[in-house]
């Protein structure tokens, strides 16, 4: 069991929807709404749900299949334009689906990308 699949269950607990950061996504991206954004590590998806409300759409990956198992279990496989992937954040280059508006990343991801100099995995 990795790390994040032991803390799935509990990672709204941990990490709850904080609304400053949609509000800053939504304020840096004022301009750019009717296009896609991409989530960079989401997760179990709640940010990524909130701002599908406000975007044309949003492609959600994270590398722990784990948490888009969650994620898609809590708000649906594809809910219209919210689409969630697993994928190395290292990989986007290689698996892009079309060109985004923009991307984010709010959270840390040092510990879980494979391949980044100093890792073990």
């Amino acid at each position: 069991m990795s790390f994040y699949e032991s803390i799935a269950k509990y990672y709204h607990f941990i990490f709850p929807l904080n609304m400053a950061q949609v509000a800053f996504v939504r304020q840096s991206s004022e301009k750019t709404r009717q296009l896609e954004l991409l989530d960079i590590g989401c997760g179990i998806g709640e940010l990524s749900f909130e701002l599908s409300r406000h975007f044309k759409k949003v492609n959600a990956i994270d590398l722990d299949d784990s948490m888009i198992r969650r994620a898609e279990q809590d708000v649906g496989a594809e809910t219209g334009n919210l689409n969630f992937s697993v994928l190395n954040m290292l990989e986007i280059e290689k698996n892009l689906w079309s060109p985004f508006a923009g991307f984010y990343c709010l959270f840390w991801q040092y510990p879980s990308a494979p391949g980044w100099a100093g890792t073990n995995t």
